[in-house]
């Protein structure tokens, strides 16, 4: 006869008396020999429904905690103010303090557990590296808890951040940053119990962290940021709080709709902005620039075609044989960068210069640059596999030729290129 069991009742067959169906079926997952990022798109798919309960060893928003040495009390009233962006630009955090062993491990797994209470899942706090974490805070206690990738899930081109906001030691919100070319897309989120004090303030401490821990001069926001297809966004108001910090669209027929709106407040003292105005004013990414406007930023910058250029020259050379074609191209790019051995190299940085090495063959006017210029690069693509991706994003910054390169490189139409093929 047929066993009509449906999958749930599958599981309870199968575990042990003192096992949840979570437990049994993460040890399961946990046992299957699979390659990582294999096991992950399947378990994925699988779309297991799982349910936090309570308990002494369940995370709790409660319990969340970062040690501080001392409480700072609010003796007056809460800054409401709008920072000037440029001047907390170049003023730094009061401190910056490394973080190793097990208080990064306690970090990473507060951050974990201030997403997991909240149905939170993001990559950046998934996957936080206890290798680099770093505290980031100022004299009045709030803090930002910097968290680094781990190097196998690192973006190829972009370096991501995710910072946990803290006040006293206790989170109240989250951050991501990602940067490139000087330039950062920032996700700001205040958790919903601490929302209404001073998110400005805030804000502008957090442009300053990053500026200062990967180098951005240029930011930019996304459009569900701003609310677009986002009700809680819109509800909000989020679009006027980044446009009244300075930020601005680049977009001729939202600047349009921003100066109408803004002739009907004029007229119509207390005059807010509807819902389908607002969801149209945060179509496209905002852009604030500390050192004046440019087009090679995150939002602007093409950074899929530099994939798509390095994917097609390797293509060109070597078909369908990309073992091959990758070792060969590892090889030209160790004897163009001055890479004389990979000896001492961990493996995420041959790692990091295996998947760099068809980019790096493919820049143009790289074999002009002199001896010096082409060992930076070396350095830096290396960088992207070291202990700090901060590091990767810092010195890339300050390589003027390998900026311009992969500017141009991205320029090109590998599209075009591709569908003619």
């Amino acid at each position: 006869a047929k066993l009509d069991l449906t999958a749930e009742q599958q599981v309870r067959m199968l575990k042990g008396p003192h096992q949840t169906g979570a437990e049994f079926l993460f040890a399961r997952f946990d046992a299957w020999d699979v390659e990582p990022f294999t096991k992950e798109k399947l378990v994925d798919d699988l779309v297991v429904p799982l349910r936090l309960e309570p308990g002494p060893e369940t995370p709790s928003r409660t319990k969340a905690r970062v040690p501080v040495r001392r409480v700072h009390y609010q003796t007056e009233p809460l800054d409401l103010s709008r920072p000037d962006l440029g001047k907390v630009l170049r003023e730094p955090p009061d401190f910056v303090r490394e973080v190793r062993g097990r208080e990064a491990e306690a970090l990473v797994e507060m951050s974990r557990d201030a997403m997991v209470t909240r149905s939170r899942d993001l990559d950046a706090f998934l996957h936080a590296d206890a290798a680099d974490v770093r505290r980031i805070g100022w004299d009045d206690g709030l803090e930002l808890v910097a968290l680094g990738v781990v190097p196998e899930r690192r973006m190829l081109l972009e370096t991501l951040y995710g910072f946990i906001t803290v006040k006293n030691g206790v989170p109240i919100g989250y951050v991501l940053a990602t940067a490139w070319n000087a330039s950062s897309e920032i996700m700001y989120n205040v958790f919903e119990a601490n929302r209404g004090a001073e998110a400005a303030r805030i804000y502008g401490r957090i442009l300053s962290a990053v500026h200062h821990l990967l180098g951005s001069t240029a930011f930019t926001v996304d459009p569900y940021q701003l609310g677009h297809d986002n009700s809680e966004g819109l509800a909000s108001g989020a679009w006027w709080f980044y446009r009244k910090l300075g930020f601005e669209s680049l977009d001729p027929e939202i600047r349009r709709l921003e100066r109408d709106e803004r002739k009907r407040m004029k007229t119509r003292p207390g005059h807010r902005s509807t819902p389908a105005t607002l969801q149209a004013l945060s179509a496209e990414n905002m852009y604030w620039f500390a050192d004046g406007q440019r087009d090679d930023v995150i939002g602007l910058f093409e950074l899929t075609n530099v994939s798509l250029g390095a994917a097609r020259h390797l293509a060109r050379r070597f078909g369908g044989d990309c073992e091959r074609g990758v070792a060969t191209l590892v090889e030209e790019a160790s004897e163009l960068l001055d890479v004389r051995s990979q000896r001492g190299w961990s493996a995420a940085e041959r790692q990091a210069f295996e998947r760099w090495a068809p980019i790096v063959t493919a820049l143009p006017g790289v074999r002009r640059w002199g001896l010096e210029a082409r060992r930076e690069l070396g350095a830096i693509v290396r960088a992207k596999g070291g202990r700090r991706e901060s590091e990767f994003a810092v010195r890339l910054n300050r390589h003027t030729q390998a900026r311009r390169a992969l500017v141009a490189f991205s320029q090109a139409d590998h599209e075009s290129d591709i569908l003619e093929a």
